[in-house]
């Protein structure tokens, strides 16, 4: 999944986030499908929930305003894969969960840290793994840029 948030009207969002499950219950309904599911995005990593409006975002050097409506979005599209969920036996991840993951389990990936925060080599890694995906899903005009 590529979903960039940013230029996505907030009244739109959780709409957005709704169809964006019930696509992926859809298109991933068949067994012999992927369980992981890449999620490249403009907002920040999935792991650092932001507690209240944040004026810029970790993933985006133009995404400057994080609102509740964006919480929210993320908050649906996360719960989907939860254990009652749509999407649940479905996992979600994302680069820098798997970078963390890399470095853990090979030891020999030498990235030093202030590139990978550099939004422009961290959405150039992300489209690199997009264009494997077996399955790309594109967002409706209400729903992406």
């Amino acid at each position: 999944v590529y979903w960039r948030l940013e230029r996505v009207p907030v009244e739109n969002l959780a709409w957005c986030a709704a169809s964006l499950v019930s696509t992926l219950r859809s298109v991933l309904d068949d067994d012999s499908g992927p369980r992981l599911i890449w999620f490249a995005t403009d907002y920040h990593t999935l792991s650092e929930q932001p507690s209240s409006v944040k004026t810029k975002s970790a993933k985006s050097g133009t995404f400057r305003a994080i609102t509740p409506e964006h919480e929210e979005a993320i908050n649906i599209l996360q719960d989907a894969f939860q254990t009652g969920g749509d999407l649940e036996g479905y996992a979600m991840t994302e680069l820098s969960s798997q970078i963390k993951k890399l470095r853990m389990f090979e030891g020999n990936v030498q990235l030093e840290e202030d590139v990978l925060e550099d939004s422009g080599v961290s959405g150039i890694l992300d489209k690199l793994v997009s264009m494997q995906s077996q399955v790309f899903v594109s967002g409706s005009r209400a729903c992406s840029k």
